[in-house]
């Protein structure tokens, strides 16, 4: 994993110190998770196809541990996302091969492979509070990137700006919505931070370089908590520690896990774990008896009348039950459905 094979060199303690800081002083304390291809690619289209399934449910993205490591096939990921990256700006030999996303106490920070896989792993320029925010030492809110103003650039608004930054091209498809209410919610809950040395002295024209770069990483990170949080779709395997080979030097790889995808899982899998389950069309419910507190094996004894709540309870187990009245239920703006019992 990208953890393993990074190391800060001088350049980048000077150019990104608050960064490199970051990962520092928790690359050994956080869980690790190195999400597979084809759960990768399975994501991408899933947040492509269906993006409410990430905007509708951005809130759940919670980490599994208060330090943990996400790392996934970024070029793979945009390939079947068709998300607009760099290298729609600086040609293809620019698009960063694997990501990885250290999350330490509500602060995301990112490490980065770049095109060619035998250079050594970099930060990358910006990290992210969610949740709960703090002061981050050593950076400064995005829109401050030039002084007291945001950047000049392809955006009208602040606003625009930083949901296009956050979410990437996930804005624009058609087919996703997010109400003015949880936009505002979003640009709360997520905020970026720029390393203040690097702002400090870059040029305008980097500055803008490292925001193509970085578009969309709110939604990738998200995207892959979700998933993480979803044990319908996703299967998490151990790793042991063990050690390999980098550049034709011997190199320790701690332990880890690897999030694969269940073989039976389907599209309409997936969309039941992430997508809210649309209401049916109003009909018409039968009396029926509701268990609780089941307790397998039990011959129960019910009583002949039910208590003064309208209970039965077994006199041998915990076991009780009550009588759901005939009813309807179901949305009657998407139709009715009528039914006809045959004895």
């Amino acid at each position: 994993m990208l953890l393993d094979t990074w190391k800060p060199t001088t350049a980048m303690q000077r150019y990104f110190p608050a960064c490199v800081r970051s990962f520092e002083g928790m690359r050994y304390k956080a869980r690790r998770f190195k999400f597979t291809d084809e759960v990768t690619a399975a994501l991408a289209r899933l947040i492509r196809d269906f993006p409410n399934a990430l905007l509708d449910n951005y809130q759940f993205a919670l980490p599994p541990y208060p330090c943990c490591y996400l790392e996934f096939n970024l070029r793979l990921f945009l390939k079947e996302h068709g998300g607009r990256t760099s290298a729609d700006y600086y040609g293809e030999e620019s698009l960063d091969s694997t990501i990885g996303y250290l999350i330490n106490n509500h602060q995301v920070t990112t490490l980065i492979q770049g095109s060619n896989p035998k250079l050594a792993p970099i930060v990358g320029a910006f990290a992210y509070t969610y949740v709960e925010h703090r002061p981050l030492p050593g950076f400064t809110p995005l829109k401050f990137l030039s002084g007291d103003q945001p950047l000049e650039g392809d955006f009208a608004t602040t606003e625009d700006f930083m949901l296009g930054f956050l979410l990437g091209t996930t804005m624009v498809n058609p087919r996703g919505t997010l109400t003015p209410e949880r936009q505002h919610d979003l640009m709360l809950r997520i905020r970026p931070h720029f390393d203040l040395h690097a702002a400090k002295t870059s040029s305008v024209k980097h500055k803008w370089g490292f925001v193509h770069g970085a578009m969309g990483e709110a939604r990738n990170f998200m995207s892959l908590l979700l998933w993480l949080n979803q044990p319908n779709v996703s299967h998490v395997v151990d790793m042991p520690a063990t050690r390999g080979w980098f550049n034709g030097k011997p190199q320790a790889y701690a332990a880890h896990h690897i999030v694969k995808l269940r073989k039976e899982t389907t599209t309409r899998t997936m969309l039941r774990a992430f997508a809210p389950r649309r209401a049916p069309r109003r009909h018409e419910v039968e009396s029926f008896w509701r268990n609780y507190e089941k307790t397998p094996g039990c011959e129960h004894a019910w009583p002949i009348l039910p208590d003064e709540h309208g209970h039965w309870h077994c006199s041998k187990c915990p076991q009780w039950r009550t009588r759901v009245r005939q009813h309807e239920r179901g949305d009657a703006g998407v139709g009715f459905v009528t039914k006809e019992y045959l004895a």
